[in-house]
């Protein structure tokens, strides 16, 4: 069917798009996904959602043995070393033969529900990826391993 507008001139009757039209469109989108795959960095963005787990599990670790100290009147453990330079890994729930590691057993169940571990970073099954150390002042100060480290497992630089 031929259409002609209103000054005569032959007008397409179209109905659908050209290949050409459909090719430069998904060119474009791909390309706005691109730059927005790139400025997100979902790597970077899931290693900080790591990061801030961890210093929330610092920060329950911190309580429960404060806790503990004021009702026991006693720190959870006694193996607990002077300085950060000395600082020991965390032994997970049931790990008490390990003597490389702190065991704080005594926190679970009435001061944390588990033992918190950083199943992400931590190869060692005697860890939780947790350190633990008394500093100058004599209170216990409790450290994340793997803080900061995400791009090595993920492989982006910072």
């Amino acid at each position: 069917m031929f259409i002609f507008d209103k000054k005569g001139h032959f007008k397409k009757n179209r109905k659908a798009f050209t290949l050409i039209e459909i090719l430069v469109v998904i060119g474009i989108l791909g390309i706005l996904a691109a730059v927005v795959i790139i400025a997100i960095n979902p790597t970077k963005q899931l290693c900080d959602a790591h990061d801030v787990e961890r210093r929330s599990m610092i920060r329950e670790l911190n309580n429960a043995t404060i806790q503990y100290l004021i009702s026991e009147w006693e720190e959870p453990s006694s193996e607990i070393p002077l300085g950060e330079e000395n600082a020991l890994p965390i032994c997970r729930f049931g790990v008490s033969t390990d003597p490389t590691c702190v065991n704080l057993d005594l926190l679970v169940p009435d001061y944390l529900a588990d033992l918190p571990v950083d199943e992400i970073m931590e190869t060692n099954d005697n860890y939780t990826g947790y350190s633990i150390y008394r500093d100058a002042y004599q209170r216990i100060q409790i450290n994340a391993l793997y803080l900061g480290e995400c791009e090595l497992l993920y492989g982006y630089g910072s």
